[in-house]
């Protein structure tokens, strides 16, 4: 499967480990933060799909959870 980020990849302060899993909402991936220094996911999301009702309630749940 092609993903639209390599591991080893650089985003912002990420660095991209391995692929976790991938969906109809995008794509997900295990990634070290260096600000601080701990292992996150990351989930990448389409454009078409950031606009959706349902995309902006997941996103609201992230960001007060």
């Amino acid at each position: 499967m092609m993903h639209s980020v390599q591991a080893g990849q650089q985003l912002l302060h990420y660095q991209v480990v391995e692929p976790i899993g991938s969906g109809g909402m995008g794509e997900v991936f295990k990634a070290t933060d260096s600000k601080p220094s701990r292992i996150v996911a990351i989930k990448l999301v389409p454009l078409a799909v950031q606009h959706s009702p349902a995309s902006r309630f997941g996103r609201a749940l992230v960001e007060t959870g």
